[in-house]
């Protein structure tokens, strides 16, 4: 398996960098690290095309090898270019720190045997079963976990994951391999942001640290799911609107919105951020409007988003209906609401448990009860990383953000004045547009946000006085230990193991809540062979600290000289 493993790595890297750094030499005018954010997402769009266009005409996985070797051969075309883009210093460095960051997830996800953590059951399933409907073309009636249909979730990931599988095989460590591959690339558009907040190497050093602790970031990176994927083009977005060059920010505006284009082909959760976004961006940009080149830009930018979203929207209307395309989708609990009252507290009651971990005093849901108290408490950190808003950020990371917000409320910056009806926009409308829920929302829509709170944190963490900075480092302490070391402790089932010996596997799952059961026999009953069965741990602990070891390195080495 770790021949294969490598193999898979060596795959990725030749085919999502290869492509990624072709195209960002064609893209003049920006940062490298913009330059080859772009390129990556140019990458991951064009294998979903190429993996679509083989569905669509019933060709066999292999082909699109020819997408590989292309770009192969696209790389030998433009060497000279790529040789002089790659020089640049901060995007070494960013590929050095990306690679940590793969390097890190794969470790944890190495030791996973079964996936549990709150109500997390199945998705993990539904999205492997997606990626083989398209490789297999099974029929188009099949409904997912038993409940969803195809147009109940948008297929860019799926497709490109899919498209990997046909290439290697598809058993199921080769998809948590390419998952976290795909789910880790959001780390470029968040060096990029950082570069443009605060230009050096510390905090492109110091993002890499925030993003190994953080338990939201390696949680998601981990579980194979599509929501990292859709953060990435989110936060490409936004660093595009953050301080471009004054010659390119109608061309920004383009590249934007076929981001945010993209960010909805892989997660319907990007449609908030659209909306909020754009009202945000109209309010404190309306100068712009006299502008007849942005003008143009936004026309431009609106008119390839429209195309690359029809290639999925306009087969399934062909494919399924006008009426069972807009319905399949059931991540929305507007349908439900009808009078004006019930909507203004369906939207208090969940703002109100995204904000307020109301649990802690409320208790937990009977499905998430168990005899485990190991698993009950871990679900209690998870819960509190995943679904609570302020908590997502890391147990000091919210209070480091706080005082630095504090300090420039009175600010005038354009950017801080967006990011002011931006953000607060967001959580409104994620409130009011998702399904009721007892625990908080944070995990469906608002992961973007979170990590442009850790990219600003990184960027802005020097104007920190040393009492924050103590504070946060001492949260940072505790996420290690309870958001990663107990979640995957208890997903690799070493802590129970070790508190009871004589168990066997299936008496440690029997101790846990529904889901984490769930997850469990659904792992036997598919079949499906996980990293952690074929990787020794040894080898997945040595990972880890290779990595750790790296990011300590890569932080101490750029750090600032202290001034005598």
């Amino acid at each position: 398996m770790l021949l294969s493993v490598a193999g898979d790595l060596l795959l990725f890297s030749v085919t999502g960098l290869g492509w990624g750094m072709f195209f960002a030499t064609w893209i003049r005018g920006f940062s490298p690290l913009d330059r080859l954010s772009l390129g990556l997402a140019g990458a991951v769009v064009g294998c979903y095309l190429a993996s679509f266009a083989c569905y669509w005409l019933h060709l066999p996985p292999a082909a699109l090898w020819l997408f590989v070797f292309t770009g192969c051969a696209a790389v030998l075309r433009r060497r000279g270019a790529i040789g002089e883009l790659g020089r640049d210093g901060t995007l070494q460095g960013a590929l050095r720190h990306w690679a940590t960051l793969v390097g890190w997830c794969l470790g944890w996800q190495a030791l996973v045997i079964s996936y549990s953590g709150g109500g997390w059951s199945g998705d993990w399933q539904e999205h492997y079963d997606r990626a083989h409907f398209f490789l297999q073309h099974w029929p188009t009636d099949h409904l997912f976990n038993g409940l969803y249909p195809l147009p109940a979730r948008p297929p860019l990931a799926n497709l490109v994951v899919g498209g990997f599988l046909g290439l290697v095989g598809g058993a199921f460590f080769h998809f948590q391999v390419f998952s976290t591959l795909l789910a880790t690339l959001v780390y470029f558009p968040l060096a990029g942001l950082v570069q443009k907040l605060r230009p050096g190497a510390h905090p492109q050093a110091l993002l890499l640290g925030l993003l190994m602790l953080s338990p939201l970031l390696v949680q998601n990176a981990t579980f194979p799911w599509t929501k990292l994927p859709a953060a990435f083009f989110i936060v490409l977005a936004v660093g595009l609107l953050t301080r471009p060059p004054l010659t390119e920010t109608a061309r920004a505006l383009t590249f934007v919105l076929v981001a945010l284009a993209a960010a909805l082909l892989t997660h319907y959760s990007a449609a908030p951020w659209i909306l909020a976004g754009g009202v945000a961006w109209v309010a404190v940009n309306r100068a712009l409007w006299s502008s007849s080149a942005h003008r143009r830009g936004l026309l431009l930018g609106a008119a390839a988003g429209t195309m690359l979203f029809m290639t999925w929207l306009g087969w399934s209307l062909a494919t399924y209906g006008a009426s069972f395309t807009f319905t399949a989708n059931s991540s929305t609990g507007l349908a439900a609401v009808t009078t004006l009252a019930e909507r203004a507290s369906h939207t208090l009651g969940n703002l109100y448990r995204t904000l307020v971990p109301a649990w802690l005093w409320e208790g937990m849901p009977p499905l998430l009860q168990q005899s485990s108290w190991l698993a009950r408490l871990r679900d209690q950190w998870f819960c509190l990383y995943q679904l609570n808003l302020p908590f997502a950020f890391g147990f000091g990371g919210f209070a480091a953000l706080v005082r630095l917000l504090l300090a420039r409320a009175r600010s005038r910056d354009p950017e801080f004045r967006f990011w002011r009806l931006a953000g607060p926009l967001v959580i409104v409308i994620t409130a009011a547009v998702a399904p009721p829920d007892a625990l908080g929302l944070t995990h469906i829509i608002l992961q973007p946000l979170v990590l442009l709170g850790l990219a600003w944190l990184a960027a802005s963490a020097h104007t920190l006085p040393a009492f924050w900075t103590r504070l946060w480092v001492a949260g940072l302490a505790v996420d290690f230990i309870f958001g990663l070391v107990l979640q995957f402790g208890v997903q690799s089932l070493w802590l129970d193991r070790w508190l009871n010996p004589g168990h066997r596997e299936i008496d440690h799952i029997i101790q846990l809540s529904q889901p984490a059961a769930a997850n469990y026999y659904g792992k036997l009953r598919i079949g499906a062979v996980h990293l952690a069965a074929g990787v020794p741990p040894a080898v997945a602990l040595l990972l880890l600290g290779a990595s750790a070891v790296w990011a300590l390195a890569a932080l101490r080495s750029s750090a600032p000289a202290r001034q005598p």
